[in-house]
């Protein structure tokens, strides 16, 4: 990976941009393997509409089979849900006890970052999160580990030496294109500066930061205050758009920032976000942390085609269909429903589509099965909170990835 633009001011702080940083290729996954083929096609769309899905990818030269084998249709349902890579989708419940490195959760949602992190040697010391279904969820999975609420209401002073690294993952829609993008001028965007008011005060070793990849480009440069306010930097560096790599240096922290895709972690989705790394001048290396590829060595990656995700609100260019790969899992603009992606399967002559289910979605983030499956005995839970949460929710294994490393250098 070369440097692409080099900039330096006046106080001699550096920071290396990274032109282009596409990443290793997908891993070896198939959609297939991650489906519940027991469940019924649903009845919203038509064969006709559902075959002319089929008909749009193979324009795209995509091959694709006249029929799909018996064994997929009538796969028994123990073989449901199964992760491809065994390394990817983390698959584990809390247990705690046994680990090491405190850290304190921001913007918590369902705790993936917990899903993951368990198995480095870290362990949660305070979650804060105001959604009412999300606390449910961590009130039922950690039930021991204290809840903070809001975030706005909390003196970083307060949580000082008993959190080696903050995680957040502040609301993303100001930035995502199904929030319109209103970016830092929605009160949600400006979410982002609280944390960095929290980490000023709490002065952890690391912060880990997750949101979406347009945060690079909003036009209120809501990316250049955020870095520059974590470095320490006077103004508001700005660059348009910003890279999907790089560092920068400051007097307070040194900031490494990346675009990571679930579907180099052997999970069939397109999920692109950007995790930044940021740690005091002279702590752990960030660099080392986000740009050690160790573990996302290139793999083969065949899109075999006879399965096919796609949003069945497809109204926008960009939101295309995916042979054997699912579109990201996401949420509405005002961020009150979750919006589960489809998939279709081509069945003799004509083709069958149905949504994900609430599990199979969980299964594509890289959860554990019913992770958000709260009810009851007998009161399963509703399926609209557990799509909101999930697509809410940070992909376990690109989590997984950074706190293998930040466990290797804190440890």
């Amino acid at each position: 990976m070369e440097d692409g633009l080099v900039l330096m001011n006046a106080k001699g702080m550096v920071g290396s941009f990274f032109a282009d940083d596409r990443g290793p290729a997908p891993c070896e996954a198939r959609l297939r393997d991650y489906l519940d083929l027991s469940s019924p096609p649903d009845l919203f769309l038509s064969e006709r509409a559902a075959g002319g899905i089929f008909a749009r990818a193979a324009r795209r030269g995509v091959a694709l089979p006249d029929t799909v084998a018996a064994a997929l249709l009538n796969c028994p349902s123990s073989s449901c849900l199964r992760p491809v890579d065994a390394c990817a989708p983390v698959r584990h419940s809390f247990k705690g006890g046994d680990c090491r490195i405190p850290y304190f959760s921001l913007c918590s949602g369902i705790e993936a970052a917990s899903v993951a992190w368990a198995r480095h040697g870290f362990h949660p010391s305070g979650f804060s999160e105001v959604d009412g279904f999300a606390s449910a969820v961590l009130a039922a999975r950690f039930a021991s580990v204290p809840k903070f609420g809001d975030k706005t209401s909390i003196d970083g002073h307060d949580i000082r030496g008993r959190a080696s690294v903050i995680v957040a993952g502040t609301p993303c829609q100001a930035f995502s294109l199904a929030g319109l993008r209103k970016g830092a001028c929605d009160p949600r965007g400006a979410l982002a500066m609280h944390m960095v008011r929290i980490c000023n005060a709490a002065a952890p070793d690391v912060l880990v930061w997750e949101n979406v990849a347009g945060v690079l480009r909003d036009p209120k440069n809501a990316f250049g205050v955020l870095l520059s306010a974590l470095a320490g930097l006077g103004e508001a560096v700005c660059v348009r758009p910003w890279p999907d790599a790089g560092l920068l240096d400051g007097p307070l922290r040194r900031v490494a920032w990346r675009v990571l895709d679930a579907a180099w972690f052997g999970l069939p989705q397109r999920r692109r976000r950007v995790f930044l790394v940021a740690a005091p001048c002279g702590g752990i290396d960030v660099a080392k942390v986000l740009f050690d590829d160790a573990r996302l060595e290139p793999a083969p990656f065949v899109r075999r085609g006879d399965v096919i995700g796609f949003y069945h609100t497809n109204r926008q260019p960009e939101f295309g269909n995916f042979p054997d790969l699912s579109p990201t899992l996401k949420i509405g603009s005002s961020g009150s429903s979750g919006i589960p992606p489809s998939v279709a399967m081509i069945v003799g002559d004509a083709a069958i589509a149905r949504r994900f289910s609430p599990g199979e979605c969980e299964a594509l983030m890289g959860l554990p099965e019913g992770w958000t499956d709260i009810g009851s005995p007998g009161r399963p839970c509703a399926k609209g909170p557990r799509y909101r949460a999930v697509a809410n929710s940070i992909a376990a294994p690109c989590i997984d990835f950074i706190g293998e490393r930040l466990g290797m250098q804190l440890g």
